[in-house]
């Protein structure tokens, strides 16, 4: 009775087996890929499909962050984790709120909607303010010469004040005061109503902020890293 012997990956000779060398496989880099699709439709006509999908290279091989979180009627900067040194590629945020889906729904109804959207927010700096502590200096006419100014820096300060106003009116924008905390500081950028959910490409991610218009909202926060 012969014995069958399992095929061998590579000759033998002198004894010692030769093995096939299996080529290394490709480097990957890491990505994230993105794949929206958007529906616009109007009763008795067909419905229009917006699409949007692509990828992107990411840089590190750092992992997502992901964390539940509760906006209040304060703006809250957004908990970014670890990525907040890494940096963000793309950010979704989805609220965890019960949507509003009645065609007609009740005042009530409407009401309770109306109080769980979440707003996000963006840090504007503090520089394209003017003034000092919330309160311009009223004794300095935009026509002085700031360098007449010296000590502490604030002929610098007053010179870049001088420069925003005048650029200010030329464009017919208001003078704004510089707030007396970072919290007055956040302006609306975008809109989170109950049941929703939203994806932006931050440039900065630790600039952004969220509050709820009334009481409370909750959402889920998920980073990919850049």
């Amino acid at each position: 009775m012969s014995t069958q012997q399992p095929a061998s990956s590579g000759s033998i000779e002198g004894g010692n087996p030769q093995r096939t060398a299996t080529p290394p496989r490709p480097v990957q880099r890491p990505r994230v890929v993105v794949i929206q699709q958007v529906y616009h439709q109007i009763p008795d006509e067909a419905p229009q499909l917006f699409t949007s999908h692509y990828f992107r290279w990411l840089d590190t091989t750092e992992q997502p962050y992901q964390r539940r979180g509760t906006a209040t009627e304060e703006w809250t900067k957004l908990d970014l984790g670890w990525l907040a040194a890494v940096g963000v590629s793309e950010l979704i945020l989805e609220s965890l709120e019960p949507a509003l889906t009645d065609m007609r729904p009740s005042p009530a109804q409407l009401e309770r909607h109306l109080e769980k959207i979440i707003q996000v927010g963006l840090l504007i700096p503090e520089e394209f303010f003017l003034g000092e502590s919330g309160i311009e200096n009223p004794s300095l006419p935009p026509s002085l010469d700031p360098s007449a100014l010296a000590g502490d820096g604030y002929q610098e300060r007053a010179s870049r004040a001088f420069q925003q106003r005048a650029e200010q009116r030329v464009l017919g924008l208001p003078i704004v005061l510089s707030p007396r905390n970072e919290s007055q500081r956040y302006i609306p950028l975008a809109t989170l109503r109950p049941g929703e959910s939203m994806r932006l490409t931050p440039a900065n991610g630790t600039v952004l902020a969220v509050r709820c218009l009334k009481a409370h909202a909750r959402y889920l926060l998920s980073a990919v890293p850049s």
